[in-house]
């Protein structure tokens, strides 16, 4: 998982987290090189680590004929440059040093399943999607799931993190709650929480719930790469229990409802998050509970 985010920069160095990486690609510590930005990453290959990766333009998906003889389907629309993320510069409010938080980088829109009906394009019996997730999850809770709390900084950050479709290709859930912003004006608390327009865009969401789409690690340097990634930008969040902000000690607790997803690309350099294409899903119920470690 990728730590922090804000508005702010880093610090001009190298090796430590939110600045560039060493020309050999290398980070201090255990801090993972993510598009020339040294990044915290936890989750691991069990549970999908952090975010980013460079994408390319996904190939147009051309729907199916359908199986009664119809006419033939609309052809699916154009996948989705991918758009490398590092994390998101997270500058405390007494000026602390920023710490980092993983955007999703999209690799672009290889078509995904058979037989679902299309985003982009309407498929017909039998067709593909183009687009890398399905229309609607049905799972309702995440399996390999780790916590993480950003503890050091002012503006604190709590991630939850684990597996929403297990293969070769995982698709990752990932909750990232961030303190001083919207939803969290002072500490993150328990409570219902409903998305705004504020968390449907990566720069400014205190509440950000991605899905990385078709995931895969690179097991030389620990790096995530998805195929899209998706930002919510509306329905709920419940948290019934939240980790210490000092000590990072606790378990991370709630659930999410009726939760709707846009693919989005994100802007390594301003973590600007844009929606590309129609491609879209759904999340109706998840819960979820992990036990928080601390991280800075």
């Amino acid at each position: 998982m990728v730590a922090l985010a804000s508005c702010g920069g880093g610090s001009g160095g190298q090796g430590g987290l939110r600045e560039a990486c060493y020309p050999n690609l290398t980070c201090n510590g255990t801090l993972t090189c993510v598009s020339n930005v040294c990044v915290d990453v936890i989750g691991g290959s069990g549970a999908g680590g952090g975010t980013a990766g460079q994408g390319g333009v996904g190939t147009s998906g051309a729907g199916g004929v359908g199986n009664t003889g119809g006419a033939a389907a609309g052809t699916g629309g154009v996948g989705n440059t991918g758009g490398a993320a590092a994390g998101r510069g997270g500058g405390g409010n007494t000026g602390g040093a920023a710490a980092g938080r993983g955007g999703g980088g999209n690799a672009g829109g290889a078509a995904a399943g058979t037989g679902g009906v299309g985003n982009t394009g309407g498929a017909g019996a039998g067709g593909s999607s183009p687009c890398a997730s399905p229309t609607r999850y049905t799972q309702t809770a995440i399996s390999g799931a780790v916590g993480q709390t950003i503890v050091g900084l002012s503006s604190y950050e709590e991630d939850v993190r684990g597996t929403l479709v297990a293969g070769t290709t995982p698709d990752i859930l990932d909750i990232d709650l961030v303190s001083t912003f919207a939803d969290f004006p002072g500490d993150i608390t328990t409570g219902t929480f409903h998305l705004t327009a504020d968390d449907g865009q990566y720069l400014t969401c205190g509440i950000c719930i991605l899905i990385h789409a078709k995931s895969t690690i690179d097991n030389s340097t620990g790096q995530i790469k998805a195929q899209a990634t998706y930002l919510a930008n509306s329905g709920t969040l419940t948290l019934t229990s939240v980790a210490d902000k000092t000590t990072g000690a606790g378990t991370i607790a709630g659930s999410i409802a009726n939760a709707t997803f846009r693919q989005v690309t994100i802007d390594p350099a301003t973590f600007l998050s844009t929606v590309v294409g129609s491609c879209a899903t759904s999340l109706p119920s998840l819960t979820f509970s992990v036990a928080s470690t601390a991280a800075q």
